[in-house]
């Protein structure tokens, strides 16, 4: 496999835990190729990855760059598999790339189609019936856990922040819709590092 990422927080920390995993597991990417935010184009670093013998692609990109290379790929007729994380998981992202989605993975905790909890189902419908348009579920139900995440934090620490950090990383466990988590702010840290 190869990896394409974005030179952003987002791209940057995704591709550190995309090698440091690989790692783990001994495996060694083809190639690693990045692009900055103002690319629009990865014809180069596609057919790089290609060349190098990448039979698949992981990415971790949120919508707008995700857009950008998969309608490369779609004008490449490139067909290697495109593998990305949550950030593309959802109609923002359908919509912008359009027929260049096709086939397109995502790796996801949340979904609308899976199993969900009696929680989580009265949330999405909710959301369904107030809003009146399609949801990402990543997106929609992790934000409704940070929100609540927080609020608790303030509640029992301040509103400072030193406050709500030490909040955060005092919630013992936390029971939201994404899941039940045992604690909500620990070490190792994977999200946005820089």
């Amino acid at each position: 496999m190869g990896l394409l990422n974005w030179t952003g927080g987002w791209g940057v920390t995704g591709r550190g835990e995309l090698n440091r995993r690989l790692k783990e597991h001994g495996l060694t990417p083809v190639g690693d190729e990045t692009f900055d935010n103002n690319d629009t184009d990865m014809t180069a670093q596609i057919i790089k990855l290609k060349n190098a013998g990448a039979e698949s692609i992981l990415n971790y990109g949120l919508v707008r760059e995700n857009t950008f290379v998969v309608k490369t790929k779609e004008k490449l007729s490139n067909e290697i598999p495109y593998v990305s994380a949550w950030g593309i998981a959802g109609p923002a992202f359908w919509k912008a790339a359009g027929t260049s989605a096709e086939g397109v993975l995502s790796s996801t905790t949340v979904t609308i189609d899976g199993p969900q909890s009696a929680e989580r189902t009265a949330f999405i419908n909710e959301y369904k019936k107030r809003f009146n348009e399609e949801m990402s579920a990543a997106f929609a139900v992790g934000a409704y856990d940070a929100i609540y995440m927080f609020k608790e934090a303030m509640e029992k620490s301040g509103f400072e922040p030193a406050q709500i950090r030490a909040g955060l990383e005092n919630i013992p466990e936390f029971k939201g819709l994404v899941k039940h988590f045992a604690s909500v702010l620990s070490s190792p840290r994977t999200a946005i590092t820089r």
